[in-house]
């Protein structure tokens, strides 16, 4: 019986630890690295926006077309889409949409803002960036402000 209370503790307290590392894993950004790591993350209105999962495709997915980049990533009822060419690092135009399925608020706009490519490489289809951005709306909606955006894909 001892035994028996004594591995029901030990257990629940393993069970809470994996609870509060996923929370913690959640409430950070990445790291920011330029090796393919497929990660994102950005501030959203001082609240922190990582990928958290998507039902019916990938929380954070990235394709290229025709040399043009597409970056979608889900949190919650949260989407944001970032759309750009890159052919070199550095200063690149972009446009980017949002979406909150929950408030039915949805912008987009090619933006006034920033994405610098910090890594490209073509031959390990690796990229990489910083980015931020406002997006605003004149109704209900509040405007976006984007901040400390980073990410860094392997492409196909």
């Amino acid at each position: 019986m001892k035994y028996s209370i004594l591995l029901f503790l030990y257990v629940s307290l393993v069970i809470s630890s994996c609870k509060k590392s996923n929370v913690e894993r959640l409430n950070k950004l990445p790291d920011v690295s330029q090796v393919g790591k497929n990660t994102f993350g950005c501030v959203v209105n001082d609240r922190i926006f990582v990928p958290n999962g998507g039902f019916f495709y990938p929380s954070s997915k990235i394709t290229i077309s025709e040399g043009k980049f597409y970056i979608l990533v889900q949190h919650d009822t949260e989407y944001i889409f970032l759309n750009f060419t890159a052919t070199d690092t550095g200063i690149t135009p972009f446009c980017a949409r949002y979406r909150n399925t929950e408030t039915s608020c949805e912008y987009e706009s090619c933006v006034t803002g920033s994405l610098i490519i910090t890594k490209l490489d073509m031959k390990n289809k690796i990229i990489s960036g910083v980015f931020d951005f406002t997006l605003s709306k004149f109704d209900e909606c509040p405007d976006i402000k984007v901040v400390d955006g980073q990410f860094d894909y392997k492409f196909d």
